[in-house]
């Protein structure tokens, strides 16, 4: 927007006709970016104080903008000193400054806005990290928990094994090895049983042949 007021003034200061042509051209450019940039923050924003703001912004804009064109369409015609009359009578500086003065206020309340907006994100951001160190230190529990219960359970069913396997060698073959589950440890205990079994069955069978 200050772009298209320096270039308006010098339109204003300057009788070349050809360089305000080309001055003319760039502040149809400069135009067409606040434009731009307006519909997007008019898009975005979220405060409907924002968007008054930048509603009444185009309003004053557009009226400023219809006393520019005035004054231009006067250079061009020759008459530099009835525009700068016109712009006087129209209170163009101060419909400029006024729209300078919203501009910087809407930039505030975007630094405000942004201020607020990351304290927020700021605090869901730590809430968030504690929630993950909450759930590490649970997991860390947990997983202590259940690694403790299967070191329990491999042991004493180890021993079971092992209690088993020394009744078998000190020659008891009446005692099952009761470890009933599905894993290794239980396949291990069946094979000891079906051994103990055989073995029993062998020695009945010598016996009944002596």
């Amino acid at each position: 927007f200050n772009e298209s007021r320096v270039l308006f003034l010098n339109i204003l200061a300057n009788d070349d006709r050809t360089a305000n042509l080309e001055r003319i051209t760039e502040l149809k450019e400069a135009d067409a970016r606040v434009a731009e940039s307006h519909a997007m923050m008019l898009e975005h924003s979220k405060m409907e104080q924002g968007r008054q703001e930048l509603r009444t912004f185009r309003e004053n804009w557009e009226k400023y903008k219809a006393l520019r064109q005035n004054c231009i369409d006067l250079v061009m015609a020759n008459q530099t000193e009835k525009a700068w009359i016109a712009l006087r009578q129209g209170n163009g500086e101060g419909m400029a400054d006024g729209l300078n003065k919203q501009a910087l206020n809407f930039m505030d309340l975007v630094d405000k806005v942004s201020v607020k907006e990351s304290d927020e994100l700021s605090s869901k951001t730590r809430s968030a990290i504690f929630m993950m160190i909450a759930v590490s230190l649970l997991v860390v529990a947990v997983s202590f928990v259940i690694g403790i219960c299967i070191s329990r359970y491999i042991k004493s069913t180890i021993n079971m094994l092992i209690n088993g396997a020394e009744r078998i060698a000190e020659g008891d073959l009446t005692k099952t090895i009761e470890i009933d589950s599905l894993d290794e440890f239980g396949r291990l205990a069946k094979a000891f049983d079906r051994m103990s079994k055989n073995v029993n069955d062998a020695m009945e069978n010598i016996h009944s042949a002596a």
